[in-house]
């Protein structure tokens, strides 16, 4: 699987440093990050088969191997919910 991050998500965070601080720059990052990882994780521990991860300002996009369908029911819950959950526990 590869990770790509958007050029446009290197900008976003330059505005977010230019326009209040770089320690809530830094904030945001490791809070996005950790959103994006608590998701990646519950999706290979779900068994999701991934080719994919796209960071860009408004979210992960993760992108499935060709032929893959996105588990539904209880584990498509867990892997949506795992990033807020990831969020809180930091917290």
């Amino acid at each position: 699987m590869r990770v790509k991050i958007h050029p446009s998500f290197g900008l976003y965070l330059l505005c977010i440093a230019f326009i209040s601080s770089p320690y809530d720059c830094l904030s945001l990052l490791i809070a996005f990050l950790v959103h994006e990882l608590f998701h990646y994780i519950a999706a290979k521990l779900t068994g999701e088969q991934l080719a994919a991860l796209e960071i860009t300002p408004c979210g992960g996009v993760m992108t499935y191997q060709p032929g893959a369908i996105p588990n539904k029911g209880l584990k498509g819950i867990l892997v949506h919910s795992a990033g807020p959950i990831g969020n809180w526990l930091v917290l």
